[in-house]
C-alpha cells in the first residue's frame, strides 16, 4: 500500500466503510508521501484505527478473509512449496494446501504482481487470505529460519564473495562474480550455503513435482530447501555448464568439476550426474582446499598410536594403509601423512581418482579410465620416475595390490587405502587379492582403521547419569567419576547436539607375533588377537574414552563403530 495509487484505493474502501473520514486519509496518505512506509503503518500510528480494524474492512470489501496468523496454522509441507526468499520479498506464506489449490497468507491481497510471482514459485492455483504483517513474519522466521539466515547473509555480504575460477588459467581476463540471473543466485546460494556450514556433498534430487537439496553435514543429511519441480531443468543445466558438461545428454552418468573462492577460501566442486524417473540427479562433493593442510597431529589419534604411525613413515619402504568404510576421512588421513613426510630432498608422486587436494612439492597424477590409465598402468609407468614415496589413492584389484607391493619390496614407502571393516581385516583382504603371505609379512609397516564420529556441541551438551547396566555391557567402567555427557540441542548447533566430527581410530603394528599369524588361511580372529596383545587399541574402546572424556555421545558411539 506505498504507492499513490494503492492509498486512493484503500483510502476510499476505509471512508466508504465509515472507518475513516477523506480528512484523515488525506493527511495519513501525505505522511506516507513524506516519510515512506505502508498507509495501514502510517494510520495506525496518527492513532485513526487499529491494523485489525483495516485489515477487517478491506478483507470484508474485497471477500477476501481476514485471519490472525499463528505459526502452528501454517502446514510445514506447504510451507515448502515458495524459496524463502520469494516469500520475504513478497510477505507471503503458504498456509494450506488442497489438491491444486494453495492458501497463501499476504499483506496486500491486491498486488496482483506479488500474486503472479507467489503463483509462478509455487506451481498452485492460489487463494489468499489478508493476514498482518507482524504475524506473516513471525511465520517466514519459524519456517525458513535457516534460509532466510542465509539468503540475509548474501546479501550483506560483498558482491565477489562467491567467485567463479579457472585455476589452470594464471591471469584471467575476466573474474565473473555473483550474476543477477535468478537461477544463477539460486544455484550460488546453494553453493555457499554448503561452504559455510562445512558440508562434504550437495544432493540435488527430482521427485514428482518438486526437487529436493539435501546437504551431508557431518555425515547426516540435511534438507536445505525444497524447489518447484519446473526450476530443475534450468538448476541442473547451469551445474552443468559451471562443471563443463554436455547440456544436451540427459541419458547418460556425466563427471566434471568447478571451482569458486569463497572469502579466503578456495572450494572445488566435483560434480556426478545421473538419471533418474523424474530426471538429472546431481550430486556435488565440496572440497575445501585448507583441508590439505591437516596434520597428522591434529587427527585425533591416542599419543602412542601417533609415535608408532610418525616412526613408519620415516622408514625408507613399506607399506602403510588406512582402512574403513567411504566417507570414513581415509583420504585426509592419506593426505596429513604427506604433509608429515614432505621434503624437498625426497621425490613424492601421487596417484588418485581423482585428485582431491592440490599440494606443493608433489607431483599428483589423476586416474583416466577413459583412456585407460587406472591405478595399475599409472603405478607401472611412476616406478620409472624413480620416486622415494608414492601414494595410491585406493587399492582395488589383484593388479594393483601386486604392483604396490613389489614397489615397497624394492625401496619405496608406499602409501594407500583399503575398503576394509577394521585393522584386522586388511592384511587376509590383501591375500583375497592374491599377494603371497610372504610378501604381506615383508612389507606391510602400519594398518591404521578408522571412522568418523560427531563431537558434541561444547556449548548446550548436557550432564547425565547413564544406566550402570548399560555402561558395563558397553566396557564403561562403571566407577568412573567423570560425568558422561549427551546431545541436547541450541541455535549455535542448529539444534543437533553436535558440532563438528572427530576420527576414532585402531592402529596394527607388524612386529614378530603378527607374522607368525600371515598364513594361508588366516583368520581374521586370529590377527585381532594377537594385534590386541601387542597393545592394539581398538576402535570401540578408542571411542569409550572419548565417551568418558565428554567428547561425544553413547549414542553416536553405538550408531557409528563396529564393535
Amino acid at each position: 500500500m506505498s504507492d499513490p495509487g494503492a492509498c486512493s484505493f484503500y483510502g476510499q474502501i476505509l471512508i466508504d466503510g465509515g472507518l475513516l473520514t477523506q480528512e484523515q486519509i488525506d493527511e495519513a496518505c501525505h505522511m506516507q508521501e513524506t516519510v515512506g512506509g505502508k498507509l495501514t503503518d502510517v494510520l495506525v500510528k496518527l492513532g485513526y484505527a487499529t491494523t485489525e480494524e483495516i485489515q477487517a474492512l478491506i478483507s470484508s470489501h474485497l471477500d477476501i478473509p481476514y485471519v490472525k496468523l499463528t505459526v502452528d496454522m501454517v502446514d510445514p509441507e506447504a510451507a515448502k512449496l515458495i524459496p524463502a526468499k520469494v516469500a520475504m520479498d513478497h510477505m507471503a506464506i503458504p498456509v494450506t494446501v488442497v489438491d491444486n489449490i494453495l492458501t497463501i497468507a499476504v499483506c496486500d491481497p491486491v498486488d496482483t504482481f506479488s500474486l503472479d510471482v507467489l503463483a509462478f514459485a509455487s506451481g498452485y492455483e492460489l487463494e489468499p487470505i489478508t493476514c498482518d504483517e507482524v504475524d506473516i513474519r513471525a511465520a517466514i522466521e519459524h519456517y525458513f529460519k535457516d534460509d532466510h539466515s542465509l539468503v540475509k547473509s548474501m546479501e550483506e555480504a560483498p558482491g565477489e564473495l562467491l567467485e567463479f575460477i579457472d585455476r589452470f588459467e594464471e591471469e584471467p581476463e575476466e573474474k565473473p562474480g555473483i550474476d543477477e540471473g535468478p537461477v544463477v543466485k539460486l544455484v550460488n546460494l546453494i553453493l555457499s550455503r554448503a561452504i559455510k556450514e562445512r558440508a562434504s556433498d550437495i544432493y540435488i534430487e527430482p521427485e514428482e513435482n518438486l526437487v529436493r537439496v539435501r546437504c551431508n553435514i557431518d555425515g547426516r543429511l540435511s534438507e536445505i530447501s525444497v524447489l518447484p519441480g519446473r526450476v530443475h531443468g534450468a538448476l541442473v543445466s547451469r551445474i552443468k555448464v559451471l562443471s563443463e558438461l554436455d547440456i544436451a545428454e540427459r541419458r547418460r552418468p556425466q563427471d566434471g568439476a568447478f571451482f569458486v573462492k569463497y572469502g579466503d577460501k578456495h572450494v572445488d566442486f566435483r560434480v556426478a550426474s545421473a538419471p533418474t524417473v523424474y530426471g538429472e540427479s546431481m550430486t556435488l562433493r565440496v572440497l575445501d582446499q585448507g583441508n590439505a593442510m591437516v596434520s597428522i597431529g591434529e587427527l585425533g589419534l591416542p599419543d602412542a598410536d601417533l609415535s608408532r604411525l610418525k616412526a613408519a613413515l620415516e622408514e625408507p619402504y613399506g607399506f602403510v594403509l588406512v582402512c574403513g568404510p567411504t566417507g570414513s576421512g581415509k583420504t585426509t588421513t592419506l593426505y596429513a601423512m604427506l604433509n608429515q613426510i614432505s621434503d624437498p630432498t625426497k621425490k613424492v608422486i601421487t596417484i588418485e581418482d581423482p585428485v582431491e587436494y592440490r599440494l606443493n612439492s608433489m607431483t599428483q597424477i589423476p586416474v583416466a579410465h577413459k583412456i585407460g590409465l587406472d591405478f595399475a598402468a599409472i603405478l607401472r609407468s611412476v616406478l620409472r620416475h624413480n620416486p622415494n614415496i608414492i601414494m595410491v589413492g585406493e587399492i582395488r584389484d589383484g593388479e594393483t595390490a601386486g604392483i604396490a607391493v613389489q614397489a615397497a619390496m624394492t625401496g619405496h614407502l608406499m602409501l594407500s587405502s583399503l575398503h576394509t571393516v577394521g585393522a584386522a581385516e586388511a592384511l587376509p583382504r590383501l591375500m583375497d587379492m592374491g599377494v603371497e603371505p610372504y610378501l604381506v609379512r615383508e612389507v606391510v609397516k602400519v594398518v591404521l582403521a578408522q571412522r568418523l564420529i560427531r563431537r558434541l556441541c561444547p556449548a548446550c551438551r548436557e550432564e547425565y547419569t547413564a544406566d550402570d547396566s548399560l555402561l558395563s555391557e558397553l566396557g564403561i567402567e562403571t566407577a568412573t567419576e567423570r560425568p558422561l555427557y549427551r546431545a541436547k540441542g541450541c541455535e549455535r548447533c542448529k539444534y543437533t547436539g553436535y558440532s563438528g566430527r572427530v576420527g576414532v581410530f585402531e592402529m596394527l603394528t607388524m612386529n614378530d607375533e603378527l607374522r607368525r599369524c600371515i598364513t594361508p588361511g588366516m583368520m581374521t580372529g586370529d590377527v585381532k588377537g594377537a594385534a590386541e596383545s601387542n597393545g592394539m587399541v581398538t576402535m570401540w574402546r578408542h571411542a569409550l574414552r572419548m565417551v568418558v572424556e565428554g567428547e561425544t555421545s553413547i549414542e553416536e558411539v553405538i550408531r557409528n563403530v563396529p564393535r
